[in-house]
C-alpha cells in the first residue's frame, strides 16, 4: 500500500506538468534498489509536438516545513548530495516530433549507510534566452525512490516530538508542534492530542497533521528521512479557564513513538 500512496502523492505534484506544454515524460516515478559504488541503469522517455531540445537536470528534493516537497537546482553538487549520484547527458538532446526519445541514465550511489534517498530529474526544453520580456520555460519531474544497500544497515525507524504549544488566535484554539525524523526512511506519520483535566476526564481530542496532509485530506502525515515539519490541529471547543494534562500519542511508520505529555495553565 505504502508504493500506492507514493504514486497518488507523486501525481498530485506532477501531473499539472506533464500536459501542460509541447513535452511529456514518462514514468513519473523510478524505483530503483541500489548498492554503493555501483552504477545502476535506469530510463525514462520523452515525447515532443515540435522538433527542439530538451535538457535534463539533476534537483534536489527537499522537504519544507509545511510538509511540502521542493524542488531545488543543485548546480554544484557535493559526494553527499543525491544530485551528484546521477549520471545524465550533460549537453541538449534534440528531439523530433511524434518520435518518443528514450534516455538513457545511471545513478551509482556514494553513501555507506543504507536507507532510502530521493532525488528528481527536470526536463526542459532547450530555450534560447531572450533579452526583454517574460519567458516561460516549463519543467518534468521524474522523481526518483531509490533504496541503497550500504555498509551500515538501516536505522531503526524513530522520530521526535517537540515544542508542543498551544495558541487562541483567530478566534480559534489551535495546538502546533514540531516532528523530527530521526532515520533515513520515510513514511506516515499519525498523531493525536488528548487533552484531560484535573480529575483526568478527557476534554477534547483531535489529530494532528502537517499543512500539506491537512490540504490534500490525508488522516497522517508524510515525514521524509530527517525532515522536520510543524503540525497542527485545532480544538474542537475553547477550554474554559483552569489546569489541563496535555498528552501527544505518535505512530510512525505504525510504531509507537515516545509520548509528549505537558501540563496546561489556560487564563
Amino acid at each position: 500500500m505504502l508504493f500506492g500512496r507514493i504514486i497518488c502523492f507523486s501525481l498530485l505534484f506532477f501531473t499539472a506538468h506533464v500536459f501542460a506544454a509541447d513535452l511529456s515524460v514518462s514514468p513519473l516515478i523510478i524505483n530503483l534498489d541500489a548498492n554503493i559504488n555501483e552504477e545502476k541503469s535506469f530510463s525514462f522517455t520523452v515525447k515532443s509536438n515540435k522538433k527542439t531540445k530538451i535538457k535534463v537536470e539533476p534537483f534536489d528534493m527537499v522537504q519544507s516545513y509545511t510538509g511540502h516537497i521542493e524542488f531545488v537546482k543543485n548546480n554544484n553538487p557535493v559526494e553527499e548530495d543525491v544530485a551528484s549520484w546521477l549520471v545524465l547527458p550533460t549537453t541538449p538532446i534534440p528531439i523530433s516530433p511524434d518520435e518518443p526519445l528514450v534516455i538513457n541514465a545511471g545513478l551509482k550511489p556514494k553513501t555507506r549507510d543504507s536507507g532510502e534517498y530521493w532525488v528528481a530529474i527536470m526536463v526542459t526544453e532547450d530555450q534560447p534566452v531572450v533579452s526583454s520580456g517574460i519567458q516561460l520555460s516549463v519543467r518534468y519531474a521524474i522523481v526518483l525512490q531509490v533504496d541503497v544497500k550500504g555498509y551500515h544497515p538501516k536505522k531503526r525507524l524513530r522520530g521526535e516530538l517537540v515544542d508542543v504549544e498551544f495558541s487562541d488566535s483567530d478566534g480559534k484554539a489551535k495546538v502546533s508542534g514540531w516532528f523530527t525524523n530521526l532515520s533515513n526512511s520515510e513514511d506516515w506519520l499519525l498523531s493525536e492530542v488528548q487533552i484531560r483535566n484535573t480529575n483526568r476526564r478527557l476534554v477534547d481530542k483531535f489529530p494532528l497533521k502537517s499543512i500539506s496532509a491537512a490540504e490534500r485530506g490525508d488522516r497522517s502525515s508524510r515525514i521524509f528521512p530527517y525532515a522536520k515539519v510543524q503540525l497542527h490541529g485545532e480544538l474542537n471547543s475553547d477550554l474554559d479557564p483552569g489546569v489541563y494534562h496535555v498528552m501527544v500519542k505518535n505512530r510512525f511508520g505504525g510504531r509507537s513513538q515516545k509520548v509528549y505529555r505537558a501540563t496546561w495553565i489556560i487564563d
